[in-house]
């Protein structure tokens, strides 16, 4: 159910996240039970295209600057140069 994925208000870091990205588990990439989940994400997608908010979710925030991101040690860097390229164009309408 969507409304049991709230968002964490902040209140023990500097941004908000899903409540989801807190929760044990793991994610499932490989092929096995694939006939079982497809039809599960369909619905669940359905489900979340589906709100209609009461209100307008808030204005485009970015929560980082192309300024201040910093490439973790090891990562690819043409990838991150490239993501930091996405931040520094205009904010999505």
């Amino acid at each position: 159910m969507i409304d049991a994925v709230p968002k964490l208000a902040a209140a023990h870091g500097e941004y908000p996240s899903l409540l989801m990205t807190h929760l044990a588990g793991r994610t499932v990439l490989d092929d096995e039970g694939w006939e079982t989940r497809v039809p599960l994400l369909a619905r669940q997608l359905v489900a979340i295209h589906a709100v209609r908010p009461a209100e307008r979710p808030r204005e485009h925030v970015a929560l980082t600057t192309a300024d201040t991101v910093v490439t973790p040690k090891g990562a690819d860097a043409a990838a991150w140069a490239a993501a930091i390229d996405v931040i520094r164009r205009p904010a999505p309408p």
